[in-house]
């Protein structure tokens, strides 16, 4: 599967940079990024892919329920529990899984997200619980990241990865319960090209800019490059130290792949021998 946010390098032609709108209405597009998003100069946003969202609902393999977290910001997940445990009282392993979507679109009712999270609740006998976090540009980041508490996708993977480094900081939580970290094409960047990036980063910068107004680094914030300024070591320590077990997954045509290896050798303890391709 490719990265979701791979289309963002490919799709350079749909960005249309901002114009004048001085009657504030909707026939003046400030940005269009497909697959992801189009906001318009009046400031109404519209997201691809939203109409295909699916209710919570039970079934004889898996059932699933929306709670909310957090009433004053309306953070809600949604729960999937596998079929057998409703029978069972013994303990299963909780997966939380962040969606895709380059911080700015995709949702955890989506109808792809919420058949796999199902079939994965389903196959592996775990408890997904799957934030519907806040997206950009109404919230810009971090507000993903601080209202998500580690399976992820894209998107989702840069703020697993994040959420494990923070909690790998301090002593406030008990780390024991943190098993592994799962990073699916993770979302990662910088203002210096590696591999097959392209060269130009002033588009990558741009999209980054939108999503995070308030970085002051660019595509070397921290939030996107945890590696920048000779961050690598305490980064890694930070994950190492609630996760037992890291797995990073690329995808070979995907224009972050690269970034991903990168991620995955500097977690310290990785070495050929820990490579494995899948083909279709």
């Amino acid at each position: 599967m490719m990265g979701a946010a791979a289309s963002v390098f490919r799709e350079q032609a749909s960005w249309i940079p901002p114009q004048e709108d001085p009657a504030g209405d909707d026939s003046v597009v400030e940005y269009d990024v497909p697959p992801f998003i189009r906001q318009y100069k009046s400031g109404r946003v519209e997201r691809y892919g939203r109409a295909d969202a699916v209710p919570a609902a039970g079934t004889d393999d898996a059932s699933s329920r929306d709670v909310v977290v957090n009433p004053g910001t309306g953070l809600w997940a949604r729960l999937y529990l596998p079929g057998a445990a409703v029978t069972s009282r013994r303990r299963i392993p909780v997966v939380v899984f962040h969606h895709g979507g380059g911080f700015v679109a995709g949702s955890t009712a989506q109808r792809s997200t919420h058949a796999y999270l199902k079939r994965l609740a389903a196959d592996a006998g775990v408890l997904v619980v799957s934030p519907e976090y806040r997206l950009a540009p109404e919230h810009p980041l971090p507000a993903a990241l601080d209202g998500s508490w580690w399976e992820a996708l894209a998107a989702g993977a840069t703020i697993a990865h994040n959420m494990a480094a923070r909690a790998g900081f301090g002593d406030a939580l008990d780390l024991s319960v943190f098993k592994g970290l799962v990073l699916v094409h993770p979302f990662f960047a910088g203002e210096q090209a590696i591999g097959g990036e392209p060269a130009d980063r002033v588009k990558a910068g741009t999209f980054w800019r939108y999503r995070c107004p308030g970085t002051t680094a660019g595509l070397d914030d921290a939030l996107c490059n945890p590696f920048a300024d000779g961050g690598a070591s305490a980064c890694a320590a930070r994950v190492a130290a609630c996760c037992e077990s890291v797995l990073v997954c690329v995808a070979e045509k995907d224009a972050l792949r690269d970034r991903g290896v990168r991620t995955a050798t500097r977690r310290g303890r990785c070495t050929r021998a820990s490579w494995t391709s899948l083909r279709q």
